[in-house]
């Protein structure tokens, strides 16, 4: 329940109380509209992925890639998290009113208890008459704000806003949108490295001078120190240069995994 929840209506506001029951563990059956902007549609997947029985993925012609790559993602999702919802395919033409009469027809063959439409970035046409279809179903809308991490649930006599709960991991975003990656950083050699980037990074005055001279390979413009340090940080080695991408972006990856470090986020990896 929410209370003296606060909702303008023709610029008449009053505080009303809002009780909204999510459904239970595997009963809930999410339509999602797929847009050009799959991070955008996949934390609302993720906020519920242990409630959905089954998604059904709506896609126009031009959005078939992107479909695929939600597919796999979903299906690797519930293989990491041991779940077995099912996953259907709706392939529509948005400028066919036919098409939608059809896929709303097949939507209606699948038996679900508790629908709801995922319409985030979605196309308008998309969402105002899949929006209507869903409503009529007494199901709920569900719009995404990717700024303030929280969302609408829109019902036919209700409104409510939600703050998103289950916060992915890098692994996570990186499963749903069915990517590979591998981390050549862990939090040992990071460690290892953080005195020296400091010491590198203190004076970015001197720093760019020292890039300078890294990538015009003008070693005899470097101090004993600063080779020293560039030694240990295995850009240096007997005074010739072993990597000068660490210079250029590697290691000031590393200095910047140091200042986010300490704030309250979710992850962070550093050289995946």
């Amino acid at each position: 329940c929410v209370n003296d929840y606060i909702i303008d209506f023709r610029k008449k506001t009053k505080n009303i109380k809002i009780c909204y029951n999510f459904p239970k563990r595997n009963r809930m059956t999410l339509v999602t509209i797929i847009s050009k902007n799959l991070p955008h549609l996949i934390p609302i997947i993720f906020e519920f992925k242990d409630k959905i029985k089954q998604h059904i993925l709506i896609y126009d012609i031009d959005e078939k890639n992107n479909f695929k790559q939600l597919k796999e993602g979903i299906t690797n999702l519930n293989k990491k998290y041991n779940l077995n919802s099912k996953i259907f395919g709706l392939q529509i033409d948005e400028d066919s009113n036919n098409d939608f009469k059809q896929t709303f027809a097949k939507i209606k063959q699948i038996d679900f208890q508790d629908i709801y439409l995922n319409t985030t970035d979605a196309d308008t046409t998309m969402v105002v008459l899949f929006s209507s279809f869903i409503l009529k179903q007494k199901g709920k809308i569900i719009s995404y704000d990717t700024f303030d991490n929280s969302y609408n649930l829109i019902a036919q006599k209700q409104f409510e806003n939600q703050t998103i709960q289950n916060n992915m991991k890098i692994d996570d975003f990186f499963t749903l949108l069915n990517y590979s990656y591998d981390i050549d950083k862990n939090i040992d050699k990071l460690l290892e490295n953080k005195p020296n980037v400091d010491k590198l990074f203190g004076n970015f005055e001197r720093f760019f001078k020292l890039r300078e001279a890294i990538l015009k390979k003008e070693i005899e413009k470097i101090s004993s120190k600063e080779k020293q340090l560039l030694k240990n940080l295995g850009v240096l080695k007997n005074n010739q240069i072993q990597n000068e991408n660490k210079i250029s972006g590697v290691l000031f990856e590393e200095f910047i995994f140091w200042k986010l470090f300490v704030l309250d986020i979710d992850d962070i990896h550093c050289g995946v």
